[in-house]
């Protein structure tokens, strides 16, 4: 799900933005879909497992990215948004290097400084 941020609307809380602005993912097609009558309160909120799953997806996406990604730079400091201890074991790559090692090398400053709260 995902809120488009029309001129005027910048800094407005999320739950007080206008339905027809909100899109969601349609898993059968593969496409953004916009749906006039979704507002943000009327959206069930994700659970753990939905959450959990969303940011290993978020993450091994962000891993295949190239250094100095605009996009890539944008989704990493969105990460934190999804409630989760990202300093967890199960966040690390293949050798074992946390997150933050990840977030160091690439420069996604949001996002180091939200794991090094956390740790």
């Amino acid at each position: 799900l995902y809120c488009e941020q029309p001129h005027g609307h910048q800094g407005v809380m999320p739950q007080r933005m206008p339905a027809g602005l909100w899109h969601f993912w349609d898993e059968h097609s593969s496409l953004w879909r916009r749906d006039p009558e979704i507002t943000l309160s009327g959206v069930p909120s994700a659970g753990a497992e939905q959450r959990l799953a969303a940011a290993l997806a978020e993450i091994a996406w962000l891993r295949e990215q190239p250094r100095g990604s605009p996009e890539a730079e944008r989704r990493a400091s969105e990460l934190a948004l999804l409630g989760l201890d990202l300093t967890e074991a199960v966040f690390e790559d293949d050798e074992g290097a946390p997150l933050l090692v990840l977030a160091a090398e690439r420069g996604w400053c949001a996002l180091a400084t939200a794991l090094c709260i956390r740790a």
